[in-house]
C-alpha cells in the first residue's frame, strides 16, 4: 500500500502455506514510524521479531509466577471469600 510492498493471499491453500509452512517470512509486523514514536520501542503490543519473543517470554514467566495456568488464584479468592463472609458456606451455592 503506497510505498510499502504488500502481499495479498487468496485461497485457503495459499494462506495455509504462507502462515504454517513459511511462518518465518510472514510473522513480523510492518514497520510504521508512528509506532516507534508512540511506544518508544518498548512494550509487547507493538513489538515484533526477536524483541517480541523476548518480551513475550518475560511476560509469561511473570504471569506463571502469579499462578497463571493453575487454580491457585481461584483457590486464594475462595479462601478470602470464606474468611470475609463465613456465612456463605451454609447457603446453597448458586451461579451469579
Amino acid at each position: 500500500m503506497g510505498r510499502q510492498l504488500t502481499v495479498v493471499l487468496n485461497g485457503h491453500k495459499v494462506i495455509k502455506e504462507a502462515l504454517v509452512k513459511q511462518a518465518h517470512a510472514f510473522s513480523d509486523r510492518p514497520f510504521f514510524p508512528l509506532n516507534d514514536l508512540v511506544s518508544e520501542k518498548k512494550g509487547i503490543v507493538l513489538a515484533s521479531g526477536a524483541e517480541w519473543k523476548t518480551v513475550r517470554k518475560a511476560c509469561l514467566e511473570i504471569l506463571r509466577d502469579f499462578g497463571m495456568g493453575t487454580n491457585l488464584l481461584a483457590q486464594k479468592i475462595q479462601e478470602e471469600d470464606h474468611r470475609v463472609h463465613p456465612d456463605n458456606r451454609q447457603q446453597e451455592r448458586k451461579a451469579l
